[in-house]
């Protein structure tokens, strides 16, 4: 079978961790090809047997780049003949269904929210142009019953994001700090981006005095924080030092089906997260809490995690096992591949 895995851009996320675990484990079995545009950091994490192809013209946002973009991948259609051509963001998501046809063509939503809560006016492009997608996948139910009832697609599949075990993947140098920190330890990894409410993260590190809160993922320089407070700055396999904090914070005004939460799990701690998107149906008040976007919310689980070692030890127990049972790479490029199959057939 002859697998086009598309995206916009080829930097390091939660959509492109998907593409990568897909690719990787299916290429032993079937001709996989990804295609990218702008970013780069993507490329570093595929299995050499994957066909890569750059498209240099392909950015993020819209314009008139996109008539040769539109153009490439109708000549990469017909140089390999796809049976399945699998599409993930919103901006390659509407262009490439009118390059492909529709019946080879399915469609990942990585986080409904973006679109339905963020920007409504591309929301009115994905209805009405979806019937030149065969299939709908969304990565939590939550986005499975706001696309049904946004009118996009009366029958989504839900398929959950999954990651390889990054408790296995060895720590990066940065990962000594964490070790000789002697305090409880709140890790965040995420973008420095509104919705992801750094405020919200500062504001609990300045209730709990005595707790480390530790964010990677800024690209800039932070000035101002609380003194508990640590920016890490971007670390290449960050994942990794799930492993060396206590508790993963995620706080978000909207979100999908968040990888760092998965990250926690595997690495066998819990986390306590905003109470958006899908979040709820990874963290079930056994593996980790969904709470209020407040400060007396968040500091309260925190609070139990680090005076209740009994508890503690058991949430780290049930997060793994969460990980194990649910949210590996394998279930989930499994499941993505009874479908291609489906579709491949005359």
């Amino acid at each position: 079978m002859k697998i086009f895995l598309v995206i916009t851009k080829s930097d390091l996320g939660g959509a492109q961790s998907v593409v990568v675990n897909i690719a990787n484990l299916l290429v032993a079995k079937h001709d996989v090809t990804v295609i990218a545009g702008e970013g780069g950091q993507m490329w570093k994490q595929l299995d050499s047997r994957v066909r890569q192809i750059y498209l240099p013209y392909l950015l993020r946002k819209i314009g008139w780049r996109d008539i040769f973009v539109w153009g490439k991948l109708l000549m990469l259609y017909i140089k390999y003949r796809p049976d399945v051509v699998h599409l993930h963001s919103s901006k390659i998501g509407l262009l490439g269904r009118f390059a492909f046809p529709k019946r080879k063509v399915v469609y990942t939503v990585h986080g409904f929210d973006s679109i339905r809560v963020a920007f409504r006016t591309f929301l009115k492009l994905e209805k009405a142009t979806s019937a030149r997608v065969s299939k709908y996948f969304a990565v939590s139910n939550y986005d499975s019953r706001n696309l049904a009832l946004e009118g996009v697609c009366s029958k989504p599949i839900t398929i959950y994001n999954g990651i390889s075990d990054v408790s296995a993947n060895k720590a990066p140098v940065e990962a000594d700090i964490l070790q000789g920190d002697t305090r409880f330890k709140v890790l965040c990894i995420a973008r420095l981006a509104a919705p992801k409410r750094f405020d919200l993260f500062c504001d609990v590190a300045k209730s709990l005095p005595s707790v480390s809160f530790y964010w990677i993922g800024n690209s800039e320089e932070v000035k101002d924080v609380p003194s508990n407070v640590r920016m890490m700055g971007e670390i290449v396999n960050a994942s990794a030092m799930f492993k060396y904090a206590d508790v993963c914070m995620l706080p978000s005004d909207f979100e999908g089906f968040p990888m760092s939460i998965i990250e926690a799990k595997a690495c066998g701690i819990p986390a306590i997260a905003s109470n958006v998107g899908g979040i709820s149906e990874m963290l079930d008040g056994e593996n980790g809490f969904v709470v209020k976007n407040t400060v007396e919310d968040f500091t309260e689980k925190i609070r139990y995690y680090q005076n209740d070692k009994v508890a503690y030890a058991e949430a780290c127990k049930k997060a793994r096992a969460s990980y194990e049972q649910n949210f590996t790479s394998m279930k989930m490029a499994l499941e993505y591949e009874k479908i291609y199959t489906q579709i491949s057939k005359p």
